[in-house]
């Protein structure tokens, strides 16, 4: 597998399946669109830009499918494979990435709250107190422009 990491643009709706056994298991799916490229020797930009499929596990596949749409910019890190499978006596395969982190792209964003931490006492106020101070900043940003 090869690390991978960098913004996408999603060209599908985020499906959120449950799988395994018990179908305990979530996992999102959609289909990226990654641009990536670099100058050759020339200063000529060799695009090596693609699409493939993308799959986020867990609590990020259930806020991923909540909270992105097609045609949102991300952030995305994880590995790149190539699936290969048969189908018809034909061999098929594709680019998929299994992404750890799958963010919004931030530049994009305009506003953003954080649900308070489950754990200690002291954290849920951390948390809260860390919210308004990130929207006080969006609003400061907002009345200066």
């Amino acid at each position: 597998m090869i690390s991978v990491s960098g913004v996408a643009r999603i060209g599908t709706k985020p499906e959120l399946k449950m799988i395994g056994p018990g179908k305990d298991k979530p996992v999102c799916e959609m289909r990226v669109y990654l641009s990536s490229g670099k100058y050759d020797e020339n200063k000529n930009w060799i695009d090596r830009s693609y699409w493939c499929d993308l799959s986020v596990w867990g609590a990020c596949a259930q806020s991923a499918a909540q909270l992105l749409s097609k045609g949102d910019r991300v952030y995305v890190s994880g590995y790149q494979h190539l699936h290969k499978w048969m189908h018809n006596e034909k061999e098929y395969s594709q680019m998929k990435i299994d992404a750890n982190v799958l963010s919004p792209y931030m530049p994009d964003l305009e506003a953003i709250s954080f649900k308070p931490r489950k754990g200690k006492q002291g954290d849920s106020s951390e948390s809260i107190q860390s919210e308004s101070v990130f929207e006080h900043s969006v609003r400061e940003v907002e009345h200066s422009a």
